[in-house]
């Protein structure tokens, strides 16, 4: 068996990022990369990355537990209470797939937009997610309202390179809500 020692100038930002995890309601474990994962992703992990750092039956235990929970296939929640709004953004978005990003009012919001909707919670409203033509469709989730948009025009352009959660850029995502609005009046509210 191998023993790690850690000096305490290590030992310090590992007593860090546990401290933030814990703050976002988040379990911690065992293994620091699964930790970083957990706070990189606010707590909302795939299950194959999660398998990269943990077996089977460890992830199955974190889930039946109840340490943990599944809120759709494919993915967990590194915390059993209510999700979050972004953690809800986040699980959206890693149902719908890797190239699936928050577009719409959901994006616009994120970047700052208000005036639509965004005294209420995100879980409580709807969930713009938008997806490549020719994707294939996803199951809807339960317990969230996520709306499914295709677009053959999305490309790596429109998506933000650097903002997390993957979201379109804000002109992107101004424009997709004008168009889904349902009036014409809600559209040029919106652009205006």
């Amino acid at each position: 068996t191998e023993i790690y020692t850690l000096s305490l100038h290590d030992a310090l930002p590992i007593c860090d990022m546990a401290l933030r995890i814990r703050k976002a309601g988040c379990m911690t474990t065992s293994d620091p990369l699964l930790n970083q994962l957990i706070e990189y992703n606010d707590g909302v992990l795939g299950t194959n990355a999660v398998l990269k750092c943990l077996s089977y039956g460890q992830l199955r235990w974190q889930i039946y537990s109840g340490r943990w929970q599944r809120p759709c296939k494919g993915v967990v929640v590194a915390q059993s209470g209510p999700l979050t709004d972004r953690q809800a953004l986040r699980v959206a978005l890693l149902r719908a797939g890797p190239a699936a990003a928050l577009a719409g009012l959901t994006a616009a919001r994120l970047d700052g937009f208000t005036g639509f909707d965004d005294k209420r919670a995100v879980v409580d409203g709807p969930i713009h997610v938008i997806l490549p033509s020719g994707k294939p469709r996803q199951t809807a989730l339960l317990s969230l309202n996520v709306i499914t948009h295709y677009s053959r025009e999305l490309t790596n352009a429109d998506v933000h390179p650097t903002r997390q959660p993957r979201r379109t850029r804000i002109a992107r995502s101004l424009v997709d809500a004008a168009a889904w609005m349902p009036t014409d009046r809600g559209a040029m509210a919106v652009l205006a």
